[in-house]
């Protein structure tokens, strides 16, 4: 019997992922003005039957056609398989699970694909507000179709940003002249600031592959920085994937934000 090879490019993989993120869209719309099926997985971290459909409906389309990837999402079993693949789909079905049962529109579907460590590829969508961030590497990043990049503010004090939780609860004084606001999407955060509407996002808390993959080369394809509080880039696809904090924002504040707070 003949074996065809068959080889996937990643303008290929980015209309599959686009295809996969808009389907999902679709699902989690659905169920929005609904009540839902929600459960605790730990302490205040829910997860509702959303993110099981939307994780279900992305394997079907991404992992089906493209079985030599490897598969990281927060709503299935870590294979540790994907540590040996070239190509690993890094998912998050509901990037901001809380919003979704509050019905904030506030909440995203994540789709990156890493190689070598790094995000080649991430698609951060709200169905709600229908925006489709998208980034391929050395491509720049878009919002439905038209090209994005970060502010071009560099003074703190008459920025405007976006904080996890912790880091507002514990912001210096330094920060007290700028604005502050709270996102409960990570992804989402990220996006914005590729953006432009906020000229930066901190996070003190935890955050896993799955949430920041896909912003994270959104944000950095949009002219800006993402790195932990030290300085150094984030590696992904490794054994731990958890990152302890995270400090987004253009190059200019992103220096005077790790000057101030490491």
């Amino acid at each position: 019997m003949e074996i065809k090879l068959v080889i996937f490019n990643i303008k290929d993989d980015k209309n599959l992922a686009r295809e996969a993120i808009l389907e999902a869209g679709k699902i989690a719309k659905k169920y929005f003005s609904k009540e839902i099926k929600q459960w605790d997985k730990s302490p205040n971290n829910p997860v509702t039957e959303v993110d099981y459909a939307v994780n279900d409906s992305l394997a079907l389309s991404l992992r089906n056609n493209r079985i030599s990837y490897g598969w990281l999402s927060e709503e299935s079993e870590d294979d540790s398989q994907r540590l040996n693949k070239n190509y690993v789909w890094t998912i998050d079905p509901i990037d901001g699970t809380k919003a979704f049962i509050e019905k904030k529109p506030e909440f995203t579907i994540s789709i990156a694909l890493v190689h070598d460590s790094k995000p080649i590829l991430g698609l951060v969508y709200n169905p709600i507000t229908e925006e489709l961030f998208e980034a391929e590497i050395g491509n720049g990043s878009y919002l439905n179709g038209k090209k994005i990049q970060v502010s071009n503010n560099t003074s703190l004090s008459r920025g405007n940003f976006l904080g996890g939780k912790k880091f507002l609860s514990n912001k210096k004084n330094i920060f007290s002249h700028a604005k502050f606001s709270f996102i409960g999407s990570i992804a989402y955060r990220m996006a914005l600031v590729a953006k432009g509407e906020y000229d930066g996002t901190i996070t003190l808390s935890n955050k896993s592959d799955w949430d920041i993959a896909a912003g994270n080369l959104i944000v950095e394809e949009a002219g800006g920085k993402v790195t932990m509080k030290n300085g150094e880039g984030i590696q992904y696809n490794k054994k731990n994937i958890l990152h302890p904090n995270l400090i987004v924002a253009n190059s200019v504040i992103h220096r005077k934000i790790i000057d101030l707070i490491k």
